[in-house]
């Protein structure tokens, strides 16, 4: 955990270290809450501007990391990302409410329902379906614009 922290401090750094990066795969890497909690702080300076995917299966993330992500997403700061991979992490009903809000706010204009991975969470069916609902909504609007 101390390694990625390290990583998502140098994320933060003035000259945008990754700026540039368009697919960052961190399956796997046992993030956990407050590993989650500096990388949303590295995507909160917009260090990942052009990222398109981001995949974090497998993490350890909890509802204290995805709040810590959602806040991160407002502003826009991943708005070239079109897939999210969060399956299989420990994002209950909190986690996936505090996504769901963020993404009404259309802070992640380019995904669809289907990229949005978030299987293997214990998240109930609700929380889950409000979050693809909130998706789906947004997917609306943008085609009516």
């Amino acid at each position: 955990n101390r390694g990625f922290i390290a990583f998502a401090e140098a994320l933060k750094s003035p000259k945008g270290v990754l700026g540039s990066l368009v697919d960052l795969d961190l399956m796997n890497n046992q993030i956990g809450d407050d590993g989650m909690k500096e990388f949303s702080s590295a995507i909160a300076t917009g260090a990942l501007g052009s990222l398109v995917e981001l995949k974090l299966s497998n993490n350890r993330i909890g509802d204290d990391g995805m709040k810590a992500f959602s806040y991160a997403l407002t502003g826009g700061k991943l708005g070239s990302c079109t897939f999210i991979n969060l399956a299989r992490n420990n994002i209950g009903d909190v986690g996936m409410y505090a996504l769901r809000d963020v993404i009404r706010l259309g802070e992640l204009p380019l995904c669809q329902p289907h990229s949005l991975g978030l299987p293997g969470n214990p998240a109930s069916t609700q929380a889950i379906q409000a979050v693809e609902d909130a998706l789906r909504s947004r997917e609306v609007a943008n085609q009516a614009a």
